[in-house]
């Protein structure tokens, strides 16, 4: 079991970061935020906990995002996910989330892919999901 170093924030240009399947814990570290040049974040199946960053729309690039397979993450679904316009792959399943689906997923219209199973949300789908015109 390990965590995220700090010295990640100084990876400015690094595109694409794939951590998976690797026994990682802790919480997802805010200087994953200031790694804007992002277009691929995959931390699935470690041990994370905590809540999704707030300022992870600060990773406008962001064409994937897999954190499936982190049971102990906290937390919802934060509303600043529906910024990250650029994701074609959204997979946040088996992940311990609570809340709802955020009311602007709508607006991610590259979306091809998002799962959220088995999680503890509640609710309905938002009407906005409907948008999304490329999801299959």
């Amino acid at each position: 079991m390990g965590s995220l170093p700090s010295e990640l924030s100084t990876w400015q240009l690094v595109r694409q970061l794939h951590l998976g399947a690797n026994q990682l814990s802790g919480s997802l570290p805010v200087i994953l935020t200031r790694l804007t040049s992002l277009t691929s974040l995959i931390l699935y199946g470690n041990n994370f906990s905590g809540p999704i960053p707030d300022g992870i729309s600060a990773l406008s690039s962001l064409q994937y995002l897999y954190l499936y397979n982190n049971p102990v993450l906290q937390g919802t679904m934060p509303d600043t996910v529906t910024k990250l316009t650029a994701l074609s792959a959204l997979i946040v399943a088996e992940s311990g989330l609570t809340g709802t689906i955020p009311a602007g997923i709508g607006a991610l219209s590259k979306l091809t892919l998002f799962q959220a199973y088995s999680n503890n949300l509640a609710g309905s789908l938002p009407d906005s999901i409907t948008l999304m015109q490329l999801l299959s």
